[in-house]
């Protein structure tokens, strides 16, 4: 996964890419994001910022049926 890379898109077009990676996220994955990064909030997931200095956050919830 590339970091910033989110900063360059429309919010638009981030929400959708940042919806597809959390969704291929596993249940207790981890998210990395880049120091000018910040994870949208999408519907059904929730991750939760475990190390602020790194931006690393854990997946906690999902309302998604992922097969």
């Amino acid at each position: 996964i590339c970091q910033n890379v989110l900063i360059y898109y429309i919010k638009e077009a981030g929400i959708q890419i940042f919806d597809k990676i959390a969704s291929a996220t596993s249940q207790s994955g981890y998210l990395l994001m880049g120091p000018s990064e910040q994870p949208f909030k999408s519907l059904g997931f929730e991750f939760r910022q475990v190390f602020k200095q790194a931006k690393i956050y854990k997946k906690i919830s999902s309302d998604r049926n992922i097969s």
